[in-house]
């Protein structure tokens, strides 16, 4: 068997992965061998190699180049904290320092100083396979799904990054936004150290989780298990499971995972109650587990929205109103992980909106490299839950400040606009973003293109008149925006290669189109079509009722890269005719997620 090696300072740990010999890529055939080292590799072993490690390496595979995905810094693009060897042949040898997610400090060793030393990686460039995994794991080796990607960030399409930690003195890790990761290492093979270990790769959602507002008021709210495993038919567009909620009124409209996946956080929009569910005993079968109505009382804040899983295994939540006579202001609260306060984030209720923002507030994205979060609007809920209003819709985006929590810049888009959605592009480090404005007609984006911190805003895109997009989202390579028109029923898709310059590329008609969810691989776009039960019952213009049914609708992008859509004609959920847990009749559609077996990032929401 070759050996490969570094020359003429080859550590005596270099390994080589092969099926008989190092050739330039891996074998797909799983007939393949490791020669494991004698001996670890320590820091001493490679502290002659130090001035030849260096971030942004670059891999050549392909004929093509490719790099470790993470922010553009100084023009060079890597996971922060690491440096790395090229050994070539797809092989890596790398050093991990001490640094916080995406770049923010303290977070792999909380007991260790910024900059230590951690652990010295190996890593190789493969396909991915359930019998490679077996057989990396068992060598300690953990697999990192799109960490191979071209300098735009867009994923190698079979490779993945294969790694194994020597870890070079005894420390804590803590496990950031993976806490079920935290433990105590010794120095050696970190065989604990498995990021990707709950989850299959390539990801694909096998069910979503959709939430359904009961119309009628007989029957309460619940969480609908709606197959997508197009190989069975039996379940494949089709209400597989209903969880109830125990009272009726809820108004379930969104709702979020915790940081490990296996709860659901499910408030009730218009009653206040917090709902957990197990979803790790039996994900297909969500459990009712713990009730309260503790938040409004305890917050002094009214209207939960956005649920955003914390690494301490809390939430954090967006109120859209107070509990005043104006029902403003809106803010921002801490839970734990029963879903009970612990503190605001940011200024609380009482205070008035004229004098300390946020006066609104509705959704929250955040942007950790940049120390920013972005917030929005909609309206006060004394003026937007009674039905479809214009002039009722705030006109809010804040921009924060996130390890102070502080309002640093408030930008008034328009009296009457009210920016729903926050889209960060997922671009590590991008300062590009965009939200959706109902009562404009628009699509709105902000940008820091000089790095000052100070962000512009400007309309990107200006739908067709009597518009009402009401979500966006943005697909995980960048390449696309998709759009619900409410009022105009349908779905668009825009080219955003070119973020400044959005180019409509595909259009399809959905009745009454609402909330997105896109795969992971860009390939598969489910679309609910209820936005809140006041406007869905709303007459608007009179004598015209908005929502007249209700269902569930996959489209499948025809390119991922050039674009195109069409409706999957063998899916489509019935939520006319659903059984409830006292009547069979109509349930309103609006956020749905794709089941836990699909990893959720740190703000994902």
């Amino acid at each position: 068997m070759q050996k490969l090696a570094l020359r003429p300072l080859a550590p005596t740990f270099l390994m080589c992965l092969a099926v008989s010999a190092c050739s330039p890529e891996l074998s797909s055939t799983d007939n393949f061998s490791l020669e494991v080292p004698e001996s670890p590799p320590t820091e001493q072993s490679v502290s002659a190699l130090r001035g030849r490690f260096e971030r942004g390496v670059v891999l050549h595979l392909d004929g093509k180049d490719y790099f470790v995905k993470g922010p553009m810094i100084d023009g060079k693009r890597d996971q922060p904290g690491h440096t790395w060897i090229d050994l070539g042949h797809g092989q890596l040898l790398g050093l991990h320092v001490n640094t916080g997610p995406l770049g923010a400090p303290s977070w792999w060793a909380t007991g260790e100083p910024d900059g230590e030393l951690l652990y010295i990686v190996q890593a190789q460039v493969d396909t991915w396979s359930e019998r490679k995994l077996a057989f990396y794991r068992r060598q300690g080796f953990v697999h990192y799904h799109h960490l191979v990607t071209t300098d735009t960030n867009r994923p190698h399409p079979t490779k993945v990054l294969w790694m194994r930690h020597f870890a070079v003195r005894s420390f804590y890790f803590d496990g950031g936004p993976r806490p079920w990761l935290a433990h105590q290492v010794q120095p050696g093979l970190d065989r604990d150290y498995q990021p990707n270990a709950k989850f299959r790769y390539p990801p694909k959602e096998e069910f979503l989780y959709v939430g359904a507002v009961d119309k009628g008021g007989l029957d309460p709210d619940f969480i609908s298990v709606i197959g997508t495993d197009e190989t069975d038919p039996s379940t494949y567009g089709k209400i597989i499971h209903r969880t109830d909620l125990t009272q009726i009124g809820d108004e379930v409209h969104h709702y979020g995972y915790n940081i490990t996946q296996t709860r659901l956080l499910v408030p009730g929009l218009f009653s206040g109650r917090m709902h957990l569910l197990d979803i790790e005993t039996d994900p297909r079968h969500p459990t009712l587990v713990e009730q309260h109505d503790d938040l409004v009382p305890s917050t002094g804040y009214i209207v939960p929205h956005t649920v955003i899983a914390l690494p301490n295994g809390g939430y954090m939540v967006t109120m859209i109103g107070a509990n005043t006579p104006s029902t403003g202001p809106g803010g921002v609260v801490e839970l734990d992980e029963h879903a009970r306060f612990v503190r605001y984030v940011g200024p609380g209720p009482n205070r008035s909106p004229n004098t300390a923002p946020p006066e609104y507030m509705y959704d929250i994205g955040l942007n950790l490299i940049r120390n920013r979060a972005i917030t929005t609007s909609f309206g006060l809920p004394g003026n937007v839950a009674p039905g479809i209003t214009v002039p009722g819709l705030g006109d809010e985006i804040n921009v924060w400040d996130w390890k102070n929590q502080q309002i640093i810049q408030t930008v008034k888009i328009g009296a009457g606009t009210g920016p729903l959605e926050v889209r960060w592009l997922h671009e590590p480090g991008t300062t590009i973003g965009y939200t959706n404005a109902p009562g404009s007609s628009e699509i709105w984006m902000w940008s820091d293109v000089d790095g000052d911190g100070v962000y512009d805003f400007r309309p990107a895109i200006t739908l067709p008149p009597f518009s009402i997009p009401t979500d966006i989202i943005v697909s995980h390579d960048d390449r696309f925006l998709y759009v619900s028109n409410w009022f105009g029923n349908s779905v668009h898709q825009y080219d955003i290669t070119d973020p400044f310059n959005p180019v409509l590329t595909a259009q399809v008609p959905i009745p009454w189109a609402q909330m997105l969810r896109l795969s992971h691989d860009g390939k598969r776009l489910y679309v609910s079509n209820s936005l809140l039960s006041t406007w869905d019952d709303d007459e608007f213009p009179p004598g015209i009722i908005r929502n007249t049914g209700y269902g569930m609708w996959k489209i499948d992008i025809a390119d991922p890269v050039n674009g195109g859509m069409a409706i999957d004609p063998n899916f489509f959920v019935d939520f006319d005719h659903v059984q409830k847990q006292n009547t069979i009749g109509p349930a309103r559609p609006h956020q749905a997620f794709l089941d836990p077996g699909i990893a959720i990032g740190f703000g994902d929401h």
